[in-house]
């Protein structure tokens, strides 16, 4: 006989029916936000397992994560922009914990600049 199954869906969820299921063996993004850096005061435009954002001075935000990392060792990337030129940005390691994101972001001189868009997203394992 087949022993190949089919399993269509148009909603998975947990146990409870109301929350979304727990990925534990597969890798997916477990935080992300897109970030308004240049607003009065910067604020997620969306965001994913993030509770609110930290601004520090001169390109650095530090978003709280809703949900920690199980260490500090996950990975991070970002992208920035300001006015349409491409701005550098990256993982702070000094505000990078297991509670929060790091992010530092600048034009290419390197000298730290608030910019208008900032994407980060986190991959790793949840605590």
């Amino acid at each position: 006989g087949d022993s190949m199954s089919e399993v269509r869906a148009n909603t998975i969820s947990a146990a409870n029916g109301t929350g979304p299921i727990t990925l534990t063996k597969q890798s997916a993004a477990k935080a992300w936000a897109n970030i308004n850096g240049t607003a009065a005061t910067p604020v997620f435009r969306d965001s994913f397992n993030c509770s609110s954002l930290t601004d520090g001075t001169g390109g650095v935000y530090a978003p709280q994560l809703t949900n920690a990392m199980s260490n500090g060792n996950f990975s991070q990337v970002a992208s920035a922009h300001h006015n349409g030129v491409s701005y550098s940005a990256s993982p702070f390691t000094g505000a990078k914990t297991t509670n929060q994101l790091g992010l530092t972001t600048g034009k290419v001189n390197g000298v730290a600049e608030d910019a208008e868009t900032i994407d980060t997203i986190a991959c790793g394992d949840l605590a």
